[in-house]
């Protein structure tokens, strides 16, 4: 009887777990990893909810995503940091919560970016550990349905300053902000072979996978790896200034004084744009084939590699 008992027990309260807590994949990671510092304006970060049962998953979105989404973050000490004054206030407020239902088929995936900085207070430089939450039911009183992320560790630097940290992020000639656009791969070098004829570094840089660049041969990857994260920030920003010089490595950063696409192509996340590049000397051309290499994230090209073929003298 005490056996039957237990069986009933243990299975009641397996009927009290949601159904899709074993069949969804719920992912936290960085939009686009960067080194973060405690004036950045945001830290973006990407969410993921993935349906790996063999049925549809319905769930609710609030236009308002503080009601559907929450992030925890603590120190390594394990001291959480609080939430901000706008997130608290936007909970606390009697308001109607407006949603819509969302419908995801086995295998299918849904995704969206948040500012951490809209969700939690980080008052200084250092190493957190940062957690997602997702009701999809909404924030009720009980909030019982609610699955959690993967834990995702971030470095906060301390402040560049203002003026150091916007310089990054500007257009250098029309003080316009830079991002990022969704533009084919031939158009992404074309960008930037321009961008390095002028020297207008902030557009340069906008489209370089910096790190899949600095670890291109053996050596510097495994020097990269085993750095702490500081080290390994250090590195990459050894790397950018380096990559302003006159030359670098002998080819990838010298400046043509003439370009021509010659090939694309690419499938959903890879591209290859093979380019022959002309760079004057004192009595002649020199022209070399650029073959470069590109990978799609979050629907945006970047260089992440490339190989270079001397063509001879003109």
């Amino acid at each position: 009887m005490r056996n039957y008992l237990s069986a009933l027990l243990v299975s009641i309260f397996l009927a009290t777990i949601p159904a899709y807590a074993q069949d969804l994949s719920f992912s936290i990671r960085f939009f686009d990893k960067k080194v973060y510092y405690l004036d950045s304006s945001d830290i973006d970060i990407k969410v993921t909810l993935t349906n790996d049962s063999p049925q549809p998953f319905r769930f609710k979105l609030a236009d308002e995503k503080t009601f559907s989404l929450d992030f925890d973050a603590s120190s390594l000490s394990n001291r959480p940091l609080d939430h901000t004054d706008g997130f608290i206030k936007k909970r606390s407020q009697n308001q109607p919560v407006f949603f819509r239902e969302i419908t995801l088929e086995p295998g299918e995936e849904y995704s969206f970016v948040e500012n951490l900085f809209d969700y939690v207070k980080i008052p200084e430089s250092g190493v957190f550990v940062v957690r997602a939450t997702l009701y999809p039911e909404l924030v009720t009183k009980d909030s019982a349905t609610k699955i959690q992320s993967n834990l995702l560790n971030l470095n906060i630097r301390p402040p560049l300053g203002k003026d150091e940290n916007r310089k990054f992020k500007l257009d250098q000639d029309t003080m316009e902000i830079l991002s990022r656009e969704s533009i084919p791969p031939d158009k992404v070098v074309e960008y930037t072979i321009v961008a390095r004829q002028k020297s207008q570094w902030n557009k340069y840089f906008l489209y370089l996978d910096l790190e899949s660049l600095l670890t291109r041969s053996a050596e510097k990857k495994g020097r990269y790896l085993r750095e702490s994260e500081d080290g390994r920030s250090r590195m990459i920003e050894e790397f950018r200034k380096t990559l302003q010089e006159p030359t670098v490595d002998q080819d990838i950063n010298t400046i043509p004084s003439d370009f021509r696409i010659t090939e694309t192509s690419y499938t959903a996340d890879r591209g290859i744009v093979k380019v022959i590049e002309s760079f004057k000397f004192k009595n002649f051309d020199l022209r070399k084939l650029y073959t470069y290499y590109l990978s799609k994230r979050d629907n945006i090209w970047f260089i992440t590699d490339y190989l270079v073929k001397n063509l001879g003298t003109e």
